[in-house]
């Protein structure tokens, strides 16, 4: 059953992306060189907004499909809600091996930069392993800054079981800040 699912809170959004292949099929979105772009927008709070593009390639090792490899990338932008002025750019990315057996990350990046004055933000890259399973986790934390504050917190999540199942989702977190 593909879908996504983008909720929007008074303090927050989150979202969650599951057989997104299916999903973009389903909806005619086309991928080109066997990766499929979803795109996801959440208005986060009164200030800021997010918008992020969520990328999988997929590479089959055999025609039975039970081993292969997945990549993901997932990039986005923070940005003001008043004039849609980008005051930073996130984004995490892996690489997950599955031979329907076991699975793991052979790849793992985060980063955060700010892209405007009194903007500032941070990324932390972590992994974790659900057994019975066998399901790999990468997850990228960020905190955005506004003039050393905290403005928003935010969480991604990649998780790819030994079939090659996966899920994207995240969490946002604003606060008012004066």
């Amino acid at each position: 059953d593909a879908s996504i699912d983008a909720r929007e809170r008074p303090n927050g959004a989150s979202f969650h992306i599951k057989n997104v292949v299916d999903y973009a099929q389903a909806y005619g979105i086309r991928g080109n060189d066997n990766v499929t772009r979803i795109p996801v927008c959440l208005e986060i709070g009164n200030d800021v907004s997010t918008d992020l593009i969520v990328s999988i390639e997929s590479k089959l090792n055999n025609a039975q499909a039970s081993s292969g490899v997945l990549n993901f990338t997932v990039s986005g932008s923070f940005y003001r809600t008043s004039d849609g002025e980008i005051v930073s750019v996130y984004g995490l990315s892996g690489s997950f091996e599955y031979d329907g057996n076991d699975t793991e990350i052979t790849g793992k990046d985060s980063y955060h930069r700010p892209t405007l004055t009194d903007w500032s933000g941070t990324s932390k890259t972590s992994t974790d392993k659900v057994e019975p399973y066998s399901i790999s986790i990468l997850k990228g934390d960020y905190v955005l800054y506004y003039k050393n504050k905290e403005n928003n917190t935010a969480w991604i999540k990649i998780a790819v079981s030994e079939s090659g199942m996966y899920s994207v989702g995240g969490d946002y977190v604003s606060y008012e800040v004066n």
